[in-house]
């Protein structure tokens, strides 16, 4: 009888470890299909933003980020993305995101100038962010963001 019931409860370990192993693999894909889904593309010509970025939202999205000297390839890419963040540091930037600005996407214009900030917050499409507040004010504002972008690309609507 020892025998049996041994036999059945190996069994049913065996089953239990079974059952987590293909849980764990089914919550592994849906992330990984999230992750696919949730793109984001940043055209930071300093890079600093775009690290804060992506240490805080990895989770979320996959980041493609574009410097100075990959502007050409960045003005290529944008269809594709849940979101797209252009970080102006200067002049010289917001003359770059002239270039490639265009309503058919939304699109997060983020400046550590003030000056910036003020004259673009009224460009219908276009959503402003002031990176001159506090680190985690500017996070949240980004996080609620975020996640409206990724229910809209979800349920096929666009901004």
């Amino acid at each position: 009888m020892k025998e049996i019931l041994k036999k059945i409860w190996l069994q049913v370990l065996t089953d239990i470890k079974k059952l987590k192993d293909e849980e764990i693999e089914i919550k592994v894909d849906e992330e990984e299909e999230t992750r696919k889904f949730n793109k984001a593309l940043i055209y930071d010509s300093q890079g600093r933003f775009s690290n804060l970025l992506t240490q805080e939202f990895s989770e979320k999205y996959v980041f493609e980020v574009y410097t100075n000297n990959t502007f050409e390839k960045f003005k290529e890419e944008s269809e594709d993305y849940t979101l797209v963040v252009f970080v102006v540091y200067s002049n010289g930037d917001l003359l770059d995101f002239l270039k490639i600005y265009e309503r058919s996407f939304p699109i997060f214009l983020c400046s550590f100038e003030k000056r910036i900030y003020k004259e673009t917050k009224n460009i219908h499409g276009l959503i402003t962010v002031d990176l001159t507040r506090h680190r985690l004010e500017v996070l949240k504002e980004l996080e609620w963001y975020f996640n409206i972008m990724s229910i809209e690309k979800t349920d096929g609507l666009k901004m």
